[in-house]
């Protein structure tokens, strides 16, 4: 793994949504130096992406490092600044923090931007978004994980953990999630709506009964 400040990262890099130019960032910036290193608990990443209807995404990005030699992650590295630096432009709302509490170092990226400008990562097909991770490769060093949540249900949420509108995945590798682009009427207030329905049915029903018995009570 080159370091962070090797040009031969930058092209790899290059016009990467913000989904995507931190992930990279930090997984160089993290990865031990040893290449036969194994996962472990000293560092991880995870991301939440949030959906809008009006095709944007939130990006929710909490990367912790509790190493106690050699610390990866400072008030220095986490920066916007830092992170983009050899990638496109970041959104203007992208903000990052730097906490230390407990030993554990804590680095949080959010920002937000158009779906059109992720590269495919996220698309809207129909009455769905979809999400395809199948370029966000990390490094086996760094615990990473992925929770997307949808505007609607979740209709493909491709080995990970449901609960409600928001898939989560222990994993960022090769994966396809689907949600629909909106919530859509409520199961209560489609009940609602109905038993409305037959009650007026049921008054204009009478109505027509007390009508037709007046008409007949006036005939000869």
């Amino acid at each position: 793994m080159h370091p962070a400040s090797d040009p031969r990262v930058s092209p790899a890099r290059t016009a990467l949504p913000l989904l995507l130019a931190p992930l990279l960032a930090m997984a160089l910036l993290l990865a031990p130096s040893s290449a036969q290193a194994k996962a472990n608990d000293d560092y991880s990443l995870s991301f939440e992406v949030t959906l809008s209807p009006d095709d944007t995404y939130a990006m929710k990005m909490v990367l912790q490092d509790r190493a106690k030699d050699q610390p990866r992650i400072t008030k220095e590295t986490c920066t916007v600044e830092k992170l983009f630096q050899s990638s496109a432009q970041p959104p203007k709302d992208a903000k990052a923090s730097f906490t230390e509490e407990g030993g554990t170092r804590t680095c949080t990226i959010t920002g937000s931007e158009d779906i059109s400008l992720t590269n495919g990562l996220i698309t809207h097909e129909e009455d769905e978004y979809v999400v395809k991770t199948e370029g966000l490769t990390g490094d086996s060093a760094v615990k990473m994980s992925l929770s997307v949540t949808f505007p609607g249900a979740v209709t493909q949420a491709d080995g990970g953990t449901v609960e409600g509108s928001t898939v989560t995945l222990e994993s960022v590798d090769d994966h396809v999630l689907r949600g629909k682009d909106s919530a859509g009427p409520s199961w209560p207030l489609v009940a609602v709506g109905v038993l409305a329905g037959l009650t007026a049915l049921g008054a204009l029903a009478a109505l027509v009964v007390v009508l037709l018995r007046r008409k007949r009570a006036q005939q000869p």
